[in-house]
């Protein structure tokens, strides 16, 4: 039998916010006509109003998007704007690194894979993650479980787990001069007993950034080549005592994979035909066919390599391709 929750008087028509099943929405009836949300990421699951009050004797709720809701009532169907600060999103803490979802079906063994929905502007297969990351965190459900602060850390395969207090900036709307100003985000000092620092605040309600969701980006160029875990935590107060679950809790960390190398070619030899006659770098050859063999040697070092091509350059801005390949011809269980 599953766990009851108090759901409050004449609950009605339970529907689920979320496609990851972590919050119901119900409308109620009395004491006052309004819309509820159970969030079940909570032990025991956390019950508040969501909208209200609604026209008399709601009974049912429909999700259009993450900020709209249909309430079918007694005698109207009725629109919810969600955008006032009532409301808490349901769904992951860490929501996305770039444009990328921070999901497993999205992630598979830390590596960004959109293709599965075809319609999505931003198309990648199997592709590594390096250089500067943006991480999208989710402030209203931060703030739903009492939040006011969180630290990012990052752990490679071998070594602990590595606070991130990297500043980052970001443009805030100004209402005073009616346009955006850059906003540079910073960390709290870090020291190594409590409140242990590293913090940072929380975007807060009705602010408009450019960036919405971002809440750090993350240098990866000091960070081991091969799969790393990015994790948030979350605290009420500056103090590492008031932690707010754990990074282990679901939708607090991702997997990630990083390599920061880049591919590496060299020209090992040239040879004039016929004969195979060694030419040295920069030299003219005026005599004989026009017929050379060139030796190349073309390397990534953790064999992530997405496409390649060969061109010939020569006189006055002429240009030949000679080869080329592409990862799309190559796909395996092993995206190497």
């Amino acid at each position: 039998m599953s766990r009851p929750f108090y759901l409050g008087n004449a609950p009605r028509h339970l529907t689920w916010a979320d496609a990851g099943e972590s919050t119901i929405l119900f409308a109620q009836r009395n004491p006052t006509p309004r819309v509820r949300k159970a969030d079940l990421t909570t032990t025991p699951a956390t019950v508040k109003t969501l909208a209200g009050p609604t026209a008399s004797d709601p009974y049912s709720v429909t999700v259009l998007s993450s900020n709209q809701l249909l309430v079918a009532c007694a005698s109207v169907i009725q629109e919810v704007d969600l955008t006032s600060s009532v409301y808490s999103a349901a769904g992951p803490t860490l929501l996305g690194i770039g444009f990328v979802p921070a999901d497993a079906t999205h992630l598979p063994g830390g590596y960004a894979d959109t293709t599965m929905d075809p319609s999505y502007f931003f198309q990648v297969k199997d592709c590594p993650f390096g250089g500067t990351l943006p991480l999208m965190i989710n402030w209203e459900h931060a703030r739903s479980i009492g939040a006011n602060f969180y630290q990012m850390w990052s752990e490679g395969s071998v070594g602990p787990a590595q606070q991130v207090t990297q500043p980052f900036g970001d443009y805030l709307w100004s209402v005073a001069l009616n346009e955006f100003e850059l906003q540079t985000t910073l960390a709290t000092p870090v020291v190594p007993a409590p409140p242990g620092g590293g913090f940072y605040l929380l975007r807060s309600p009705g602010q408009i950034w450019l960036n919405y969701w971002l809440g750090l980006l993350l240098d990866t160029a000091g960070r081991p080549n091969g799969l790393n875990k990015i994790s948030v935590k979350l605290f009420a107060v500056q103090d590492t005592t008031t932690e707010i679950g754990t990074a282990a809790d679901p939708g607090r960390s991702a997997q990630v994979m990083i390599d920061n190398t880049v591919p590496v070619v060299n020209i090992q030899q040239i040879l004039h035909q016929p004969g195979n006659v060694p030419v040295d770098a920069c030299a003219i050859v005026q005599t004989g066919t026009p017929t050379f063999t060139f030796r190349i040697t073309a390397s990534a070092p953790q064999s992530h390599l997405r496409a390649w091509n060969l061109t010939a350059y020569w006189g006055d801005n002429k240009s030949k391709s000679v080869s080329s390949d592409d990862y799309n011809n190559h796909i395996s269980p092993t995206r190497l």
